[in-house]
C-alpha cells in the first residue's frame, strides 16, 4: 500500500494534516505521523485521537538551541523514516521533514501561510515539490524567489480546512465552568519563540496583559480563557492574575471556545484567522509587522490590529460594552467570507494525488 508521511510540529498543523490525512486515507493511501516533544501539539494530537511518532523536541527561542534540537531531530527522524519508508511526504514549514525527505529521496511537498517567518521558508521550499499557500500570499513569495511553478495557490485561509465542517463541542465550556451561551472572552499570548519574533517578543512580558488587566477591571465578573503557548506564560499569567482568569493547564479544544467567545484577543496567526472565520470579534496584538491574513481580514472588517496596548485595551472595552451589536455583525460577515472561500484541503490532496499518480505512469 502506498504511504504518506505527514510531519506535524503545531497544534494548526494537526488540525491540518488531520483533514489531509483523511483524503488520502479515502484514496487507499498507509498514513504515517511524526511529530515533536512539545507539549502544545502533542496535546492537540491525543484530544484528536491522532497516532503519532514523536521524534525530537522543541528546541526554545535561542538561535543555537533551535540549530542543535534540529540537527538532532534530522538525525533520529532519518533513521526512523528509514525504517517506515513512505512514498511521499507532506509538512508544514518543517526543516527536518523537508531535509530527510529530500535526503532519502521521498517526494516532499509543503504548505505554508506564514512568509513572514523567512528564514524557516528558505529551510523548506527549496526541497518541496509544489508549495501550498493562501491566494492572498503568492506575491510574497515571489519575493523570496519562490519559482512561480512551484506555487498552488487556494481562495481560502488555512483554518477553513478544519472550519467548513466544524462542529462545537460544548463539553470543553462546562469543563472550565463556563456555560453554553454565556458570554466569555479568550486571550491568547505571541509565540515568544519563534524565530520570526526573535528580538519582538518577551515570554516574561506577554503584550496581552493590559487588555486582561483593564477588562478585568472594567468587568470584573466576566470570565477570561487564557491560552498560554508556554509554562512559563502560564506562570508569568498566575503571578498576574491568579485565580481572576481561567487558565487550562492542558490543550483543549480552543476551536470550540472561539466560536460561542465575545471577544477574541490574539497575537498570533492561526487563532485570529480561526476567529475571524467563525465570526467572533478579533483584537491582534501581534508583535511583529502586519500580516497579510490581518489586512485581508481587516479589509473584510472582521479583526482589529493595534500595535499600540492603549489602543487595544480602548477597542476591547467598545465591544463588550455593545457584544451584541459587534456579534451580530461580525457573525453576518464571516458567513459572507466563508460562502467565497475554498477548502485548502481539498486544493491540496487533488494536486498532489495528480502529481504523484502521474510520476507513477512514468517510473
Amino acid at each position: 500500500m502506498t504511504r504518506i508521511w505527514f510531519d506535524v510540529l503545531t497544534p494548526k498543523q494537526a488540525l491540518f494534516c488531520q483533514k489531509i490525512a483523511e483524503q488520502f486515507k479515502a484514496a487507499n493511501f498507509d498514513l504515517a505521523f511524526t511529530t515533536r516533544d512539545y507539549q502544545q501539539v502533542v496535546g492537540k494530537l491525543n484530544l484528536l485521537g491522532m497516532e503519532a511518532e514523536i521524534i525530537g523536541k522543541h528546541g526554545g527561542a535561542g538561535r543555537y538551541e533551535k540549530l542543535l534540537a534540529s540537527a538532532e531531530r534530522i538525525v533520529a527522524l532519518t533513521k526512523y523514516i528509514n525504517k517506515v519508508n513512505p512514498d511521499l511526504a507532506f509538512g508544514f514549514a518543517s526543516p527536518e521533514s523537508a531535509r530527510v525527505a529530500y535526503g532519502l529521496g521521498i517526494p516532499y511537498y509543503t504548505g505554508n501561510d506564514s512568509p513572514h517567518s523567512r528564514f524557516v521558508a528558505q529551510l523548506t521550499i527549496p526541497y518541496a515539490i509544489m508549495l501550498f499557500t493562501p491566494w492572498i500570499m503568492e506575491k510574497a513569495w515571489y519575493q523570496l524567489d519562490v519559482p512561480p511553478k512551484k506555487i498552488i495557490t487556494y481562495q481560502g485561509l488555512d483554518p477553513f480546512a478544519w472550519l467548513q465542517d466544524f462542529q462545537p463541542n460544548t463539553t470543553i465550556l462546562r469543563d472550565l465552568g463556563l456555560e453554553p451561551g454565556s458570554d466569555y472572552v479568550i486571550i491568547r499570548p505571541e509565540e515568544a519563540q519563534a524565530s520570526y519574533l526573535h528580538g519582538l517578543a518577551d515570554e516574561l512580558n506577554p503584550v496581552t496583559n493590559p487588555v486582561i488587566h483593564q477588562i478585568l477591571k472594567s468587568f470584573p465578573d466576566l470570565p477570561i480563557v487564557v491560552l498560554c503557548r508556554y509554562e512559563a506564560q502560564r506562570e508569568v499569567m498566575r503571578k498576574q492574575f491568579g485565580n481572576k482568569i481561567i487558565l487550562p493547564e492542558n490543550v483543549v479544544d480552543a476551536t470550540t471556545l472561539l466560536a460561542s467567545a465575545c471577544l477574541f484577543v490574539g497575537a498570533g496567526g492561526t487563532m485570529n484567522q480561526e476567529a475571524g472565520i467563525l465570526g467572533t470579534p478579533v483584537i491582534s496584538c501581534y508583535p511583529g509587522g502586519e500580516l497579510l491574513t490581518e489586512q485581508f481580514l481587516m479589509k473584510r472588517k472582521l479583526l482589529y490590529r493595534f500595535s499600540d496596548p492603549s489602543e487595544a485595551v480602548s477597542k476591547a472595552i467598545s465591544i463588550l460594552e455593545k457584544k451584541s451589536h459587534y456579534q451580530k455583525l461580525h457573525r453576518e460577515r464571516a458567513q459572507k467570507l466563508r460562502v467565497e472561500m475554498e477548502n485548502p484541503v481539498d486544493v491540496i490532496s487533488k494536486h498532489i494525488l495528480a502529481h504523484y499518480n502521474k510520476t507513477q505512469e512514468y517510473s
